[in-house]
């Protein structure tokens, strides 16, 4: 069947193995010459606050165009305060009290990092490790620029495409891929699913398309 609307999207809700959670949202645009641009932006919980992180994107004919980190500043703001001691003075009773748990909150709109990084190449993988500038973040957010026609495959006037999202150690737990082509193209039958490459205490999840 023949899709009229260039632009479909598809959410996964994948069962994960790993310590850490993450969401991963993609906008891939299919160009008439067997090119695939990559709009990516991964969001991770910072539980241990990470200084590096490391990934691996399916393909070895990347074109690593940008990364760049999504970061915040925080305000605090005490959220339990608790009695500690009280004292009478005239018949007036005062009591004194501490801070017992504090809440932070981050501060939009939200400023841009530009991300160091190293690339490889190897086994059909371009690995990506990753230096996070900005530190003390109660969640990373890096958005990613790639270009590939390793998803690409040309017969004629007909591309067929098999879109494959990022690989890391950390637990999946949503997943977004929105597709699109150029003007002068249509998309026919689109499919989704689900490889898990089970690891020690973690899992390398990637999503196809």
């Amino acid at each position: 069947m023949l899709l009229l609307l260039p632009l479909v999207s598809a959410d996964l809700y994948p069962e994960g193995y790993g310590y850490y959670g993450q969401n991963q949202y993609y906008y891939v645009v299919f160009d008439g010459e067997g090119e695939a641009a990559v709009l990516a932006r991964l969001e991770l919980q910072n539980t241990d606050n990470l200084t590096e992180f490391s990934f691996q994107i399916p393909g070895e004919d990347i074109s690593l165009i940008n990364i760049v980190q999504e970061y915040y500043t925080y305000t605090e703001e005490c959220g339990t305060w608790e009695e500690v001691s009280c004292s009478t003075s005239d018949g007036v009773e005062t009591c004194s009290k501490e801070c017992t748990n504090t809440l932070r909150y981050p501060i939009y709109p939200p400023s841009y990092a530009q991300v160091s990084y190293t690339v490889g190449e190897a086994d059909g993988m371009t690995y990506v490790q990753v230096t996070i500038p900005e530190l003390d973040q109660d969640n990373i957010y890096l958005l990613l620029h790639y270009k590939t026609s390793s998803y690409v495959d040309a017969s004629g006037a007909v591309f067929d495409y098999h879109f494959q999202t990022i690989q890391n150690a950390y637990d999946t737990s949503y997943v977004r891929v929105s597709l699109d082509v150029a003007e002068d193209l249509y998309l026919e039958g689109v499919d989704s699913a689900i490889d898990y490459q089970e690891e020690i205490l973690a899992s390398k999840e990637s999503a196809d398309f």
